[in-house]
Order: structure tokens, then sequence, then C-alpha cells
């Protein structure tokens, strides 16, 4: 290990330094190894076609693993390089045309030259914590957003693909008294040529920016029962040469803010979160078409947590707007009501609700609760939005030193609207899931859980486009998670 942590840490600095890497002043000792090893199996039947009488079943076990390299490089100097073995996805890795098959079980040894394809580097950055006045640095290739976010995201996600994602961006973060600032610069999409000042091929350029302020009540007011992180962010998307034409584009702007409450020590729990989209898609045509974004999403949840007893209870509420117009055709200018989030710019936010409802493929559509846009702002699609409640409850069992925990989920899912081109008959509910589950925390760097799931879809569902007679989807589930 000492050996690979040479050699690493060569690379390393090379890779991050450039030509004055060797002038630094290196110590090794801060310089630290780490990994995961994540596996996910699922047995699941009846997703394709709600039907018992058909032969519709999902067996696939898969895995995920990062080894990471990073730490203090010299003083106020941090760095990070991290490699990701992908796992399959039904496209080949993560939606490419390299359809191998080296993070799936069952399959047969890899070339050497197919096991270095199969890893990828989505973590390879520098942080320099004071580079002038205060103003922090993080440049590189790194994951943004949140994991719980609805509003953009790119990361290791927690799907059946174990997909990972990650973008080259430049963030800037400087604390003004209690309140911490910070902007965000990426480039999620930049594949066409150059030609003279403007931008030609088959594809646009698309970039994302994010300005946030976050504080905390109790600093601001001095006050320390006053437990409330507060956030408010602007982020903007822009999209170039959405129809191959340079002066095609898309501005999708986003204004969100947050807020938390912690009462009782953190055993009673608020949040709210609130979003609402802004801008415009601007297509040259005759007559000229303009799409104006204004959709909303509002996101509630609570949670309670007594651990002297072991019970646990918690609800999330998510209403994402829709509109009951799918294209409004004629109109030279058409406001788009339905939510928009940073998918179509290279940014999917994937807060799963449902092991089946938030990471199954159901029908030939995507799962139905992963993302909560849904419509397609770049190409003008209206979408009919979602509204989901989550209600769970746990129990941690007083033995072996309270490792085991027992939970339950119950969730509810449908579209905000029917559009009015929709056949009246069918339903904007999408259907009903229960999921159980029974998880076993050997210690913070060892886990493992396993569970089993129904969905109920509804017969008339617009959104999954059911037959008349359904039933339920089953899956049964085990994940294991290994940290050094």
């Amino acid at each position: 290990m000492k050996n690979l942590k040479v050699v690493l840490s060569a690379a390393l600095v090379m890779a991050t330094a450039g030509t004055y890497a060797m002038a630094l002043d290196i110590d090794l000792s801060k310089i630290k190894v780490d990994g995961t090893l994540e596996m996910k199996a699922q047995s699941a039947s009846n997703e394709s076609d709600y039907s018992n009488s058909a032969n519709d079943e999902r067996n696939s076990t898969r895995h995920r693993v990062t080894l990471g390299l990073g730490g203090e490089l010299t003083e106020g100097i941090k760095v990070r390089v991290e490699a990701v073995r992908r796992p399959l996805t039904s496209n080949g890795f993560l939606g490419t045309a390299n359809p191998s098959t080296a993070g799936q079980f069952g399959q047969g040894a890899q070339s050497v030259q197919n096991e270095l394809d199969s890893w990828i580097f989505q973590q390879a950055f520098m942080h320099i914590e004071d580079l002038f006045f205060g103003v922090g640095v993080k440049a590189g290739r790194q994951s943004v957003g949140s994991a719980n976010s609805h509003v953009y995201f790119a990361g290791a996600y927690d799907d059946d693909s174990l997909t990972v994602t990650g973008v080259d961006a430049i963030n800037l973060m400087k604390k003004a008294g209690p309140v911490d600032l910070a902007y965000m610069h990426a480039t999620t999409n930049d594949v066409k040529t150059l030609a003279g000042s403007d931008y030609s091929g088959a594809t646009g350029r698309s970039v994302f920016r994010s300005l946030s302020a976050n504080a905390n009540l109790k600093e601001l007011s001095g006050n320390d029962m006053l437990d409330v992180p507060l956030m408010l962010a602007w982020h903007h998307g822009e999209a170039q040469g959405v129809t191959n034409a340079v002066t095609d584009n898309v501005n999708l702007g986003t204004y969100e803010l947050s807020a938390d409450l912690n009462l009782m020590e953190g055993m009673l729990g608020f949040g709210f979160d609130y979003a609402s989209n802004s801008g415009q898609r601007n297509v040259t045509a005759t007559p000229d078409t303009k799409v104006n974004f204004k959709g909303t999403l509002t996101a509630l949840n609570a949670k309670f947590n007594h651990a002297e007893t072991g019970f646990s209870a918690w609800g999330n509420l998510v209403t994402a707007s829709g509109d009951d117009d799918a294209t409004e055709p004629g109109a030279a200018s058409v406001d788009d009501k339905s939510w928009h989030d940073y998918s179509a710019f290279g940014l999917a936010p994937k807060m799963n609700f449902g092991e089946i409802l938030g990471k199954s493929t159901l029908g030939a559509a995507f799962p139905a609760t992963q993302s909560f846009d849904t419509g397609t702002p770049l190409a003008a699609g209206q979408g009919r939005g979602l509204k989901v409640t989550n209600l769970g409850a746990g129990y941690t069992l007083p033995v072996m030193d309270k490792a085991f925990m027992v939970s339950a989920d119950y969730i509810m899912a449908s579209a905000a609207k029917l559009f009015t081109a929709d056949t009246q008959s069918k339903s904007k509910d999408i259907g009903t899931e229960l999921d159980l589950a029974l998880s076993y925390k050997k210690s913070d760097n060892l886990g493992f859980k396993v569970g089993y799931a129904t969905f109920d879809p509804e017969a008339q569902s617009i959104v999954l486009g059911t037959p008349n007679e359904t039933d339920p989807v089953t899956k049964l589930f085990a994940n294991a998670s290994v940290k050094f």
C-alpha cells in the first residue's frame, strides 16, 4: 500500500500542479487513500407489463468500486483524485456506446484493456482554501449539488444502475460574517467545434451557474435555540444551438429558497424547499417561437427520531407543477407552467422515492418518481407535473448494540395535471408502493440492507400507460456497502 501511495501521490501532484509540482513541499503523511465497494442485487417481476400472465422477470447484481487519493498537498492546498469502476447499464457504461459487462456479476474475467476501460475519473480537483481576500477556490472535475436536491446534482447516485457522474466546474467560496457565499460555474456539454466566433455542429453547448448564500438563524440572531439553516440561491442553465441554429438558445433560471428547523436537539425536524423557474426558450422560426418557463416545485419534510426508544418516523410531500397543454400550437409566446430541473443540462437530480417508483424502469418509461421534471425544456415540451407523498417509520432493535433497524415506507404518486388532449377516462394517479426493509450497520464503514417492495399501479394511469387490469409489481433487493 505504501508503494501504491507513493506512485499515486506522484501522479496526483503532476496532474494537479503541472510543471511546478516538484517545487512544492509535499508531506505524504497528509495524503490518504480511501475507497468504497457497493453492491446491489434485485429480483423484480411485472416491471414492464404489470401482468402475471407474461414471463416478465429481471434479476441483476451490480457493483461500483471507487478508489480515491487526496488530502493536504501543501499548506492551504488540498487535492483529490477519484477513480470509479463503473457498473453496467442497458446502453453500456452510463449511456455510452461501450457495452462492457465488467460491472455485472456472472460475467467472465475481463482482459487488461477491458478492465482499464472500466475505470473513469469523475473527481480530479484542487481546493485552495484562501486564494485572495478570503476567497476559496475548488476547480476541476467534481461532484456538485446535494444528493437530496430536486434542482440539480452530479455525483454518485443511489439507483439500481449505481450511476456516477461529475462535471468540470469552478467553485468560489467566501465567508462574510455568519453568511457563507458560493458561486459555481460548470460546463456540462461542449462538443461543438469553434468556427470563428460562432459554434457549429449538430449539438449545443451547455453551461450552468449557481449563486447561493447559506446561514443559520442562530448565528444571525445569537440565539442558540434558533437552529434554522437557511439557503437562498439562484441557478441558471444556458444551452446554445438547441436546434442547430446559432441564434437558438435556452435560458432556464431557478430561484430557490430552503429552510430547516431543528428542535429538541435534533429529535424533531422540519424542512421546506421552494423553487421557481424563470427564463425562456428562444427559437428562430416563422413566426419566432418563445417559451416562458413558469414552473414551480414545493417540497415539505418532517422527521422524528427518539434515540432512547429506537423509534423514528419521517414524511415527505413534494409537488412539481404541471401544464394542462402539451404544445399550445400556433402561439408566438407560450407559458410553460410545468416544473423543470437541470436534467437537460447534465445535472439530473435523483431523489428516489420508492425502490420501484424511484428506481425501476416501469413499462417503457423512466422510473416514475426519479425526476420531478416531466417535460423537455430544450425541446419546448411541457409536462404534467408530479406529486409524491412518502410516509415512513423505523425501529432500531435493542440487540447487538442496536445494529439492526426495521423500516417501512408508503409512497403515493400522481401527475399534477392532465393535458387537455388526454383521454378523459385516464387518471392522474400513478399508484401506491409499500417498501419493507431490514438494515444491519456493523460499523460506520460496513452496512447491509435487504427488503421487499410492492407497487400497485393505477389501472388507468396516463403516466404509466397501464391496461385496464393490472397486477402488482414486486421486487426483492439486497444492498451492501464497504468503506475503507
